[in-house]
């Protein structure tokens, strides 16, 4: 069980037994629930969704659980980028008073990867935190890969698994864009009690603000992170 009890001080509570520390779900992502409770607000969100950053610029990476959003960040990773999160983050719209952009923020510098990821990413080295309950490996972001805690974001990337070759990139309109943001937001409080549509504003805000693209993905890591650099 976890809990966010509002303060003062506010606090998280997360009570589990000797076996469930085992869990490779929640020694990957402790107190997630609670978290997406805490930061939940009128502009700030827990979404459902993976994210790097490039010389300082954020890319957050969205799409259903499958589709390639741990592989594609930790490919980025690999490459260069910084590593923010592979499917947890959150997401914080703009703030029209001062005129910041919107912001990604990371919350784990963990990841859970089927055994063919985790194979072709070479990272079978990697710390082991433990085995899903569908069969994922949640493992430790290794120290050679750059962990960032926040950046601006820039651009959306809707991730679409495909067989062949994939790494076509194109940009999608804005009723589209919300679309993939709110279900990633939607996804992000699941399980919280949090009304979806409390963030959906915000939403709208953020993806009129930035580009969104579809990107289709295969297994050429090599163009993969290309396209999203």
């Amino acid at each position: 069980m976890e809990y966010f009890v509002p303060g003062p001080p506010p606090r998280l509570e997360l009570i589990v037994s000797r076996a469930a520390l085992k869990s490779g779900d929640l020694r990957a992502h402790p107190a997630s629930y609670a978290i997406a409770s805490w930061v939940a607000g009128p502009t700030t969100h827990m979404v459902h969704a993976g994210a790097v950053a490039l010389s300082g610029r954020g890319v957050l990476l969205v799409g259903v659980g499958g589709r390639g959003k741990t592989t594609t960040s930790l490919a980025c990773a690999r490459d260069g980028f910084s590593f923010l999160g592979d499917d947890l983050c959150i997401l914080e719209a703009a703030d029209t008073a001062t005129g910041s952009p919107p912001v990604i923020h990371g919350l784990y510098a963990t990841a859970k990867l089927n055994a063919d990821s985790r194979a072709r990413l070479d990272a079978g080295h990697w710390p082991d935190l433990g085995t899903t309950p569908n069969g994922k490996a949640a493992v430790a972001i290794p120290k050679e890969i750059r962990v960032e805690r926040s950046a601006p974001l820039v651009a959306i990337v809707a991730v679409s698994a495909r067989d062949g070759a994939g790494h076509d990139a194109r940009r999608v309109d804005r009723r589209e864009a919300f679309r993939m943001l709110a279900l990633a937001a939607a996804q992000g409080i699941s399980g919280t009690g949090m009304p979806p549509t409390r963030w959906f504003s915000s939403a709208a805000a953020v993806a009129r603000e930035v580009p969104t693209f579809v990107l289709g993905l295969g297994w050429d890591l090599g163009r993969v992170t290309s396209a999203v650099r």
